[in-house]
């Protein structure tokens, strides 16, 4: 009777988590069983130490299993950038350029050895952030305006330790929150597949320590990795890489395949000797693998449908993975023979006959595209166009206070004045252009320069914020006196003078000819009577295709996608 209950238990965790115990052999963790504390991490050790040593330069193909998603695009933890296989590489100048390998553990920490190409702890991450965090050690920074954060794609945070009762820790790297729990988990697995090498080298000793020829982790490490790994539960995407990272390496992360282990060795239950089978049959629901949004690695892999329409007819489907946006829009369609109608964007709502108002969640590009969370119809939106002329002289303000949404430190690249843009570059300055509260205004610094375009410019007015000084400003065409510029050009440009000061600017006033074709849209609609259009297509050049085999596995690598040898694009 005893041994029923036992197999049910088990076959409702299965159901509950099958993923995490489907490919761990049956007698993997065995040694594991009736130890505690540091006996545990000892134990463990010797289930997983023994491994397979990866050719370094060759990881880039080993991710391809491992990093991939289904639509041949880069997993990767430290920003949203869209990256492709033949991204790897390149230069770390600037963010999205490139992707190159992530010592988590940092190799100055160690030196050499299978450390150096282990998959569990090398993942393939944006370049330019990777250069940034350098080799500081992981932590949590309450600091917003640093040269990782200011990225837009990038993710995370460089800055001093805030973490209670860690403040004195120094600079630390704070990932994103969705994948702290990833980090703690590796953090965990390097501390007991490598138990007897010294990892505490250079910023290093900030996480690990090294005493009697064994490696473990500061106090500092505990009470941050246990935290992450408490509030950032295993993931789906995490366990299907530990399943892809053993056919590869030979090896498994068990802090990934039973992240209780964890508070057996550092927290919770250290006095508690492991009873192997009591936690096969009681899975403990804080550690069910997470597959959803909020604080998870989003990892769902499941996809919705989204199918378009225009002139009432289906002309293309595709699938976006979800809660992501859209990456390809069809090609654009052209209204009904019958009607003389522009296309002007998608939208989620089919509108029967014409109406008079624009549909408030039309978009033109994939970024404006909502994300996707159902299947989903979008409908091409045609309008009626009316033409007339400008209005002739006109007058647009851009304004940098905190009523317009500027908040405190941030960098402002550009700004909008009616028709006209104006780009902020920061040359040869000491600060890119930001926002100050003091003085409620922008500051551009000495040898900066910003350029307006757009439009004929006629007249440009600067309004100074209330902390200013008197840099010389120099305009490289037409007439600047006393803030004022007067001319007639289509792309100007003000430099700030050699000093060691900042002009500061609450607005700029731009004057600019708009004596140009204007367009009026209505009659909105998504349908016209039925008649039937032509898509045209066009025949690209297949680019060339590059064979990879990996664990006996083929893959094809053809421009940005991955295939396997069946033809399908890589699951």
């Amino acid at each position: 009777m005893v041994m029923k209950k036992h197999i049910v238990a088990l076959f409702l965790v299965c159901v509950v988590a099958q993923m995490v115990f489907a490919q761990i052999p049956s007698t993997y963790y065995a040694s594991a069983n009736n130890k505690k504390g540091e006996a545990l991490r000892e134990a463990l050790h010797t289930c997983i130490a023994s491994h397979k040593t990866l050719n370094y330069d060759a990881l880039e193909q080993y991710y391809i299993p491992t990093d991939f998603r289904p639509d041949s695009t880069l997993w990767d933890v430290y920003s949203t950038c869209e990256f492709y296989y033949k991204d790897a590489g390149g230069t770390q100048n600037d963010f999205c350029q490139h992707w190159n390998k992530e010592h988590t553990v940092c190799q100055s920490w160690f030196g050499s050895g299978a450390m150096e190409s282990d998959l569990f702890q090398v993942l393939p991450t944006d370049a330019r952030v990777n250069n940034l965090r350098s080799n500081w050690p992981y932590g949590e920074t309450a600091s917003r305006n640093d040269n990782i954060s200011r990225g837009a794609n990038a993710l995370g945070h460089l800055g001093n330790s805030s973490l209670d009762g860690y403040t004195g820790v120094g600079t630390v790297y704070e990932p994103d929150d969705r994948y702290k729990g990833d980090i703690a988990r590796i953090y965990f697995y390097m501390a007991t597949c490598y138990i007897n090498k010294a990892l505490n080298g250079s910023n290093g000793s900030t996480m690990f320590t090294f005493s009697g020829g064994k490696t473990g982790l500061t106090d500092y490490s505990v009470a941050l990795l246990m935290k992450w790994h408490r509030n950032d539960p295993v993931s789906v995407k995490e366990i299907n890489r530990n399943d892809s990272v053993y056919k590869q390496q030979g090896n498994r992360n068990p802090f990934v395949d039973f992240p209780e282990l964890a508070e057996y060795i550092w927290g919770n239950k250290t006095a508690t000797t492991l009873d192997l089978e009591n936690i096969l049959t009681a899975y403990s629901k804080d550690y069910v693998p997470l597959d959803t949004e909020g604080g998870s690695d989003d990892v769902d892999y499941a996809k919705y449908g989204v199918n378009w329409f225009a002139n009432g007819e289906k002309i293309g489907t595709d699938s976006v993975f979800k809660n992501h946006k859209i990456t390809t829009l069809p090609e654009t369609p052209v209204s009904c023979s019958s009607h003389s109608n522009t296309f002007v964007g998608w939208s989620g709502a089919a509108i029967a006959g014409t109406a008079q108002t624009r549909p408030s969640d039309l978009f033109t590009t994939a970024a404006e595209s909502p994300a996707i969370s159902a299947n989903t119809n979008l409908y091409a939106v045609f309008a009626h166009v009316e033409q007339g002329q400008g209005v002739g002289a006109v007058t647009a303000t851009a304004s940098f206070t905190s009523n317009d949404g500027y908040k405190a430190s941030q960098v402002v690249s550009s700004a909008t004045a009616g028709k006209v843009t104006i780009t902020f570059n920061q040359g040869g300055a000491s600060n890119p252009t930001k926002y100050f509260t003091t003085g409620n205004a922008i500051r551009c610094y000495a040898h900066s320069s910003f350029t307006l375009t757009g439009a004929t410019i006629t007249r440009v007015e600067f309004v100074h914020g209330s902390t200013d000084n008197t840099n010389p400003i120099t305009a490289n065409t037409g007439t600047l006196k006393d803030d004022v510029w007067t001319g007639s050009t289509n792309s100007l440009t003000f430099t700030i003078g050699d000093d060691s000061k900042f002009r500061s600017f609450s607005a700029i006033k731009v004057t600019y000819d708009d004596n140009t074709t204007v367009f009026t849209y209505s009659d909105y609609i998504t349908s016209c009577d039925g008649s039937s259009m032509e898509v045209q297509h066009v025949q690209k050049q297949q680019p060339a295709a590059q064979k990879v085999l990996i664990d006996g596995k083929l893959y094809i690598l053809i421009g940005e996608k991955i295939f396997t040898i069946t033809g399908q694009q890589i699951k």
